[in-house]
């Protein structure tokens, strides 16, 4: 049932407004909803990835290009689109281009540590394929 008030600045003298059932509620949550997506890790635009990638012709190499802030928690989804890469034709060389983003430390270590072992983690891929990766390090490391 909807709850009927006077509201003096509804613009007529003796207007009546209307609130809708659950309005109040749904309005409240929202304002919830959205503190707690600002205080996640990945929230806010400043923690988001913008990613490109580039595949020449010949499909001999690929390059991923980052720009945003780097973190574990978005480390993930950084190696699942590595990993989709690198499926289109396994051993390919693909460099990741962190020169325009931010990376925290532990993120960024795992990622060389990655690199260095030329395998992406069995989370990122159904199979622990081999992975050709070079990563080019931001300049504030």
């Amino acid at each position: 049932m909807a709850v009927s008030s006077m509201h003096v600045g509804a613009g007529r003298r003796g207007s009546v407004v209307r609130e809708l059932p659950g309005v109040r509620e749904r309005v409240q949550a929202e304002a919830v909803r959205r503190q707690a997506m600002r205080a996640h890790p990945a929230g806010g635009a400043a923690r988001k990835l913008r990613v490109l990638v580039r595949l020449d012709a010949q499909l001999a190499s690929a390059h991923i290009r980052v720009e945003g802030t780097l973190t574990p928690a978005n480390l993930h989804a950084l190696y699942s689109i590595t990993g989709r890469t690198n499926a289109l034709l396994p051993g390919m060389e693909i460099t990741i281009d962190l020169t325009g983003a931010r990376a925290v430390d532990g993120a960024l270590q795992e990622l060389i540590g990655a690199a260095r072992d030329s395998r992406l983690p069995e989370a990122a891929l159904s199979s622990n394929a081999a992975c050709r990766l070079r990563v080019l390090e931001p300049a504030a490391a």
